[in-house]
């Protein structure tokens, strides 16, 4: 994993094919209420309709090599949609919205 200014920026897993994927982290953030830590990534392609994949997931950022894991509750996702949201709005190749 890469860090720009002690936040991870990039990182790489392998798929289940073997392939090396590098994923750009677009942004990390601490739920409040729980203290769970999550973060948004995405390989940077587009699909074949120009739209670009996001994940999700949780993330333990005190270890350097954290597993990455899966969002479980309804709730999560909602606080994930409200980030994509203003990221969205936000969207430098768009301009502000």
């Amino acid at each position: 994993m890469e860090e720009l200014q002690g936040q991870i920026s990039s990182f790489k897993l392998i798929n289940d094919n073997g392939e090396e994927i590098n994923y750009e982290v677009l942004c990390t953030f601490e739920k409040q209420e729980t203290g769970e830590n999550y973060m948004l990534y995405s390989e940077n392609s587009p699909d074949e309709n120009g739209n670009v994949k996001v994940y999700a997931c949780r993330y333990d950022p005190s270890r350097p090599d954290a597993e990455l894991l899966p969002i479980e509750s309804e709730e999560d996702w909602r606080s994930i949609e409200e980030i994509l949201d203003v990221l969205q709005r936000k969207n430098p190749y768009e301009g502000e919205k």
